[in-house]
């Protein structure tokens, strides 16, 4: 990967917080490069930065210095309506929290971002039930969020963002601790699904503490007070 150009480069981010007037540095100079085709584990500790690298180059923060590129796309220079488009149609993000409709089945949560950017439902569809199929949620496309358990939710949040980039054709799929709550066998679904993903041309990055993750990711990347730091051994982890 290292002669390709990167669907998405961030360069020296520094990300400020203040609260009670004290400044808290939740990026300080961290730089990384994510390949389409790629899936890298992002890892460290708690309140290490990792939600907020994932936040900037979604669009979600903007860096108070140091820049973000996605699909060649200086991320700070976008306008509002650019930006909202940019959140829509490039980035697909998994969130800690499972953000599912209530009113909505886990199918047509998981075909919502993909209807808002398509006009071919019948596709959009298609790629949702594949999708749901493939994090081992095939039997359930017709419960609701309120029926299913925590790692069934979290299993239809990562469909949806998966199914949406298919659709959309977006560039970049972020997930934030997207195992957290699911068993070994459902991440091994996951991981499968984040791999398709990539195969399709998609960039990955997937914060996470899990070793599992870690183990089956292209590229380990490590975060520690908001810097790049050296990659930890987790359990079960071999040198690379």
């Amino acid at each position: 990967m290292s002669g390709s150009v990167p669907a998405a480069r961030v360069v020296d981010a520094v990300r400020v917080f203040v609260s009670r007037n004290e400044s808290v540095r939740g990026l300080q100079g961290f730089s990384i490069d994510l390949h389409a085709g790629e899936v890298c584990a992002l890892v460290g500790i708690s309140g290490s930065g990792k939600s907020t690298l994932l936040n900037v180059i979604g669009g979600l923060e903007m860096l108070d210095s140091g820049y973000v590129e996605v699909n060649g796309a200086r991320v700070s220079s976008l306008s509002r309506s650019d930006l909202a488009r940019f959140r829509r149609e490039t980035v697909a993000t998994v969130f800690q929290e499972y953000n599912l409709l209530p009113m909505l089945t886990s199918l047509e949560n998981v075909s919502l971002p993909g209807q808002l950017v398509s006009a071919n439902v019948d596709e959009v569809y298609e790629a949702s039930r594949r999708a749901l199929d493939v994090l081992g949620m095939a039997d359930l496309v017709d419960r609701y969020p309120g029926e299913l358990s925590g790692g069934q939710r979290q299993r239809v949040a990562i469909a949806r963002a998966i199914a949406g980039a298919g659709t959309a054709g977006k560039v970049i799929l972020l997930a934030d601790e997207p195992t957290g709550s699911l068993d070994t066998s459902a991440t091994r679904d996951v991981m499968h699904a984040f791999r398709e993903a990539a195969r399709a041309g998609l960039a990955v990055l997937v914060a996470t503490h899990d070793p599992e993750v870690v183990a089956t990711a292209d590229r380990v990347v490590a975060i520690r007070d908001g810097q790049n730091a050296q990659v930890p051994l987790l359990a079960g982890m071999t040198p690379r």
